[in-house]
């Protein structure tokens, strides 16, 4: 019996090494066999997804979450740059948006030209863009936590004034605002020109 107690006690390390082991590799098999499994597994989607199988919903899944944490990923835009008021996503806030004409051009290219425009996303989104310092920057509405920090990168030049719900800033060249219930505006002050995306739905240009 103590030979046998001396035998496990100096191949203590070993033997424990070997189960750990054991689990280890054990586990990682089933997790790779589970991941496998994944992609032959069926799925009936839901409207607005195309996926057929579990992991290729989770891709999608993934894909569409990434642009939408992401303001300047939203796909293909498209662009507008003329006067006026516009259909935005239409919600029963306002009551006139769905007597309002679409955007008038589908041009993917941003305006010639110009130094603020309006924007609508793959999603059917809408925001503002400007041109400051010769980059562009959109401003995309109902995204207020990211937007919030985004306005406040693009004019790191100045004090932005932070409130609770909105941030204003404000420089020499251009303003924006952006607001918790999705609002979002800029105006062009060398042009006398602005964009806005109103929390009700509206898109208007001046």
């Amino acid at each position: 019996m103590k030979k046998i107690k001396k035998l496990l006690s100096n191949n203590l390390k070993t033997i424990t090494a070997f189960i750990i082991g054991g689990i280890i590799f054990g586990g990682t098999t089933a997790v790779v066999a589970a991941v496998i499994a994944a992609n032959q597994v069926t799925y009936t989607p839901p409207s607005g997804v195309s996926a057929n199988n579990v992991q290729t919903a989770i891709d999608e899944l993934y894909t569409r979450a990434s642009k939408w944490l992401n303001p300047n990923d939203m796909g293909t835009p498209q662009y507008y740059a003329t006067t006026g008021t516009y259909k935005g996503w239409c919600n029963s806030t306002d009551t006139n948006c769905n007597s309002y004409a679409d955007f008038p051009t589908t041009s993917t290219t941003p305006p010639a030209g110009k130094n603020i425009y309006a924007v609508k996303y793959e999603d059917g989104q809408y925001g503002v863009c400007i041109k400051r310092n010769g980059k562009e920057h959109c401003f995309r509405g109902r995204n207020y936590k990211a937007e919030a920090k985004h306005v406040q990168e693009v004019f790191s030049d100045i004090s932005c004034s932070v409130y609770s719900k909105n941030v204003y800033c404000d420089a020499s060249d251009f303003y924006c605002y952006v607001d918790s219930n999705g609002y979002v505006g800029c105006g062009d002050y060398g042009a006398g020109s602005s964009c806005y995306v109103y929390s009700a739905g509206s898109v208007y240009c001046s």
